[in-house]
């Protein structure tokens, strides 16, 4: 049972009309109109649109119970399917994890499989694979048979707040100097640096290789969230630290070790510390933060400024008071309330 999610009790499934097989999704493409249409939060459609192909926008963001409500909501109303009667203590997913779970126990086509954990972050791999009518069914099915009525009333959306500390740039800071940084390394020692890795992993389809060794991408499809475009070759491509170098640096990074510096240069350990833009998009930006610079495409601000402030605080970095009220003002670009706590 999933931790902290609404308990429904169900004591047999409801007879329900059929409404014919026209009415079902037949194609990944079908799903993804019917979950489009019922979504509420336009960045969780930005991420069932690239799921499906229609466009790109990764990270899910808060808890979406609302709209999985929406979705289910309409399985039930439009059931096709037969529910098997039984007496089940079934949990609505309160996040977007918690839907993968569910969704994933009811694939069974594994390439299926793959799209889910490659949408919600469990592993990565893209393209819609096959007609998984039944698949749907199946998710669909769980969903009627979790109750007789109507799902839980939807709850208000949670006050996110994320903390960071303020400090001016010292008049008397110490030079920045990018050699101390560092370059890309193969930290595993798989033949692919760090650049090679992010490629991989941000990629909406399977990469392709340079040569056998899988050491080099040659193509792929990537999603520039800066610019909300999609890219397919990478040499277009750059690999932005979402905080970039030098503004680390005047936010506390001066005074870290050359070995922490470059570690933070190749870090994976947060999926947005390292992104994959366009070239001209990270040209443009350069060593800017939130108080120059935005992004082109303002349907990604909430979640940059959330990235931003995330990173920030968990390298011990800074921010200005100009910077902070930047960051503010993005943050209010997001669908659930989310307050910046200045420490």
């Amino acid at each position: 049972m999933i931790a902290g999610a609404l308990t429904v009790v169900v004591s047999t499934a409801a007879a329900h009309e059929d409404h014919g097989s026209d009415e079902w999704p037949m194609t990944c493409v079908d799903l993804n109109d019917i979950v489009e249409e019922h979504l509420s939060n336009p960045h969780n459609v930005g991420i069932y649109q690239n799921t499906f192909g229609d466009q790109a926008e990764v990270a899910c963001q808060n808890d979406h119970r609302n709209d999985v409500i929406a979705v289910f909501g309409w399985a039930i109303a439009t059931d096709a399917g037969q529910a098997e009667s039984a007496d089940l203590e079934l949990d609505w997913p309160t996040t977007c994890v918690e839907l993968n779970d569910i969704v994933e126990g009811h694939l069974g086509n594994q390439g299926n499989v793959a799209i889910y954990q490659n949408t919600f972050g469990d592993r990565a791999e893209a393209a819609c694979q096959n007609d998984h009518r039944d698949d749907v069914r199946s998710v669909f099915a769980w969903a009627i048979g979790t109750t007789d009525a109507a799902p839980p009333a939807p709850k208000p959306p949670a006050i996110l707040d994320l903390t960071v500390a303020r400090r001016e740039v010292p008049a008397d800071l110490a030079a920045y100097d990018r050699d101390e940084w560092g370059r890309w390394r193969d930290a595993d020692g798989d033949c692919q640096d760090t650049r090679q890795e992010v490629l991989i992993s941000e990629s909406l389809v399977p990469v392709t290789y340079k040569t056998d060794r899988q050491c080099r991408v040659v193509a792929g499809e990537w999603f520039g969230a800066f610019t909300g475009t999609t890219v397919l070759e990478p040499g277009v491509l750059d690999i932005d630290h979402l905080v970039p170098l030098a503004n680390a640096h005047k936010s506390g990074g001066w005074a870290w070790s050359d070995e922490r510096k470059r570690a933070y240069y190749n870090s994976l350990d947060d999926a947005d510390h390292l992104i994959a833009v366009t070239a001209r998009a990270n040209r443009s930006k350069g060593a800017r933060g939130p108080e120059e610079w935005r992004p082109t495409n303002e349907a990604y601000w909430c979640e940059y400024a959330q990235d931003w402030i995330r990173i920030k605080g968990a390298w011990g970095l800074t921010v200005t008071s100009a910077e902070a009220q930047a960051l503010q003002e993005m943050l209010g670009r997001c669908e659930a309330p989310t307050h910046l706590v200045i420490s």
